[in-house]
This record gives C-alpha cells, sequence and structure tokens, in this order.
C-alpha cells in the first residue's frame, strides 16, 4: 500500500460524498419551498376539441384537474359523452400560486405535440408547434404575493404528452454541486484503490532509477 495516495483518495472520496450528502439535502429544502408556493393546488382545466395542426381550439369538451407539478404520458381524455379523446384535442389550465417572498424560479413545461405558459398574462414559455415531446425551460421572477399561471397544452396526432414543474433557481447549482461532488468522489475513491494496491517502496524505485 502506497499510504500518501490512498489517504489523498480517501480524503477526496469523503468530500466527494459530502457535497453529494449536502446536494440532496439543499435540493430537498428547495423542494419545500415550492411546495408551499403551490400550496396543495391544484390546475383547472377545460379540455377542447383542436381543429387545426397549429392548434386552434374548437368547442369545450369537458373539464377536470391536474396536480400543479404533473408528468403525464399517453394522455387521453374521456368528455361527459363517454366519447375517449386521443387525438386533435388539448387543454387550457389557469393555477394560481402564493409566493411567500420575491423568488426567482425556473419554469419547466414539456409536451408532445404544443405548449405554452403565461403568468400573470405574460408569455413565458413558447412551445406551440407539432413536435415530440420536449422539455422548454424559463426562469422567471417572481414578486411576493399571488400569481395566475395559464398552461395551454395540444395534441395533434402522434405522442400525447404533457408536463409541468417549477424548481428554484438554485434547483440548477444544486444538481451542478451533485454532479462535481460525484465526479470528485469517483477520482478519489480510484486513487484510494490505486494506492491501496501499489507497494510502497514504488516511488523510492523510479527515483533510485532517475539517479
Amino acid at each position: 500500500m502506497y499510504k500518501p495516495l490512498c489517504i489523498a483518495g480517501l480524503i477526496l472520496l469523503i468530500a466527494g460524498l459530502a457535497a453529494i450528502a449536502y446536494s440532496f439535502k439543499w435540493e430537498a429544502d428547495l423542494e419545500a419551498i415550492v411546495d408551499s408556493i403551490t400550496g396543495g393546488r391544484e390546475w383547472d382545466v377545460t379540455w377542447y376539441e383542436v381543429t387545426e395542426s397549429s392548434g386552434k381550439f374548437g368547442k369545450v369538451i369537458g373539464s377536470s384537474t391536474l396536480p400543479a407539478r404533473f408528468v403525464r404520458r399517453g394522455i387521453t381524455y374521456t368528455d361527459p359523452t363517454g366519447k375517449e379523446w386521443t387525438d386533435t384535442f388539448g387543454f387550457e389550465a389557469t393555477l394560481v400560486v402564493d409566493v411567500p417572498r420575491d423568488l426567482k424560479v425556473i419554469f419547466r413545461a414539456g409536451s408532445d405535440d404544443g405548449i405554452m405558459l403565461l403568468v400573470d398574462g405574460k408569455l413565458v414559455i413558447d412551445g406551440w408547434r407539432l413536435r415530440g415531446y420536449t422539455i422548454d425551460e424559463a426562469e422567471y421572477q417572481l414578486s411576493a404575493g399571488k400569481h395566475e399561471l395559464k398552461l395551454k397544452w395540444y395534441e395533434w396526432y402522434g405522442g400525447q404528452d404533457a408536463s409541468f414543474d417549477i424548481k428554484l433557481a438554485d434547483w440548477r447549482q444544486a444538481m451542478s454541486t451533485r454532479t462535481n461532488g460525484g465526479g470528485v468522489g469517483f477520482l478519489g475513491g480510484f486513487l484510494a484503490a490505486l494506492g491501496a494496491i501499489l507497494p510502497p517502496t514504488i516511488l523510492r524505485r523510479k527515483m533510485g532509477g532517475a539517479k
């Protein structure tokens, strides 16, 4: 065992694991704030027939709710007459959030086909087009108080997926800390393992050979 290398590796390994653990705690704290913003509320959803590939809404076909943060794959909707919609339909949903203090957030809206998000009437995410499932992100400064979110989605033909999430802006830094911690931990583990298998005299032999 070559102790200096082994010890250095163990230090890096412990530092990396500590960074990973901290990132999980950090993320949990951020998630708790987001949960307080949504406050257990749900989207009020109105479903529509879609009459054109551009996403033009036609007649109303029903209503329902969605969780404030959701992922829905293979969306279908059964209207009050019992008809199941799998294509050429969409929804418009509203959600009021209550922000305890000024916060910068990241809105994440995913769709196949189109989706758009408006905050207090302002267009924040515009993915209103035919496409495979794609997640759009937008950073947005929310002032303290209540804000109305409006989410619109449509499906023409093919896949029918939609998702929505809110993150605090620090979420990206928490994820970066986790990634970097993983890299440091991996390097530390590699060096510790290498130090464990190297003979303690290896550097002395090399230095002696150099003379």
